[in-house]
């Protein structure tokens, strides 16, 4: 077991090179066609072969059998400022072995940063596309369908804090001027598996 490890190990930047290779920088999208909902200006826009990149996430170990810090996978995802960064992921099933059965197409992972241990992130397939979500402070972003509903493999890559989320109206009178905001915490938590059961 520790020599298919340490062999793991020793492939893992030929697998980062080819997990690189599935996304491309692109000027514009290649389609018109679809219904873009993202509501910020600034983003970065790639092209991704996305049956390389689930074909390798496949390749990923399951969260009950190793410890996501120890997990040999490693991914890049590409973030918003233009360059990539590097991700130890499982597969993190957030379904029961029911429903999971009912809907085959849908895999989900959790990934905890190599290049930045701070950083954990949820990543998915669906019949939407893959998306990605990685929170690491001030510099969470996301990767998502550039279109709604059209997956023609154009994506893109933004920080939360450029998302254009409708704007709140308090509508309570007197209870504005004691709202508070809650200090952002510098912890992230999420790493450890829990199992709830429902009767």
């Amino acid at each position: 077991m520790k020599k298919l490890a340490l062999a793991l190990l020793a492939l893992a930047p030929l697998f980062l090179t080819a997990q690189s290779a599935a996304w491309q920088d692109i000027e514009q999208p290649l389609s018109s066609s679809g219904k873009h909902l993202l509501q910020t200006e600034t983003y970065r826009l790639l092209q991704l072969q996305e049956d390389m990149l689930q074909a390798r996430l496949q390749a990923a170990p399951s969260e009950s059998g190793v410890a996501l810090a120890q997990s040999p996978f490693q991914l890049q995802l590409p973030n918003p400022a233009g360059g990539w960064d590097t991700f130890r992921v499982v597969n993190s099933p957030v379904m029961g072995e029911g429903l999971a059965r009912q809907f085959p197409g849908i895999q989900t992972y959790l990934a905890k940063g190599v290049s930045n241990p701070r950083a954990l992130a949820r990543l998915d397939f669906t019949a939407q596309g893959f998306h990605a979500m990685v929170l690491q402070g001030a510099d969470t972003y996301f990767i998502d369908p550039y279109y709604h509903g059209l997956r023609d493999g154009t994506y893109a890559a933004y920080y939360k804090r450029d998302y254009a989320s409708a704007e709140f109206e308090c509508h309570t009178d007197g209870l504005a001027a004691d709202h508070h905001e809650p200090a952002a915490s510098s912890q992230v938590l999420g790493e450890e598996l829990r199992i709830y059961r429902t009767a």
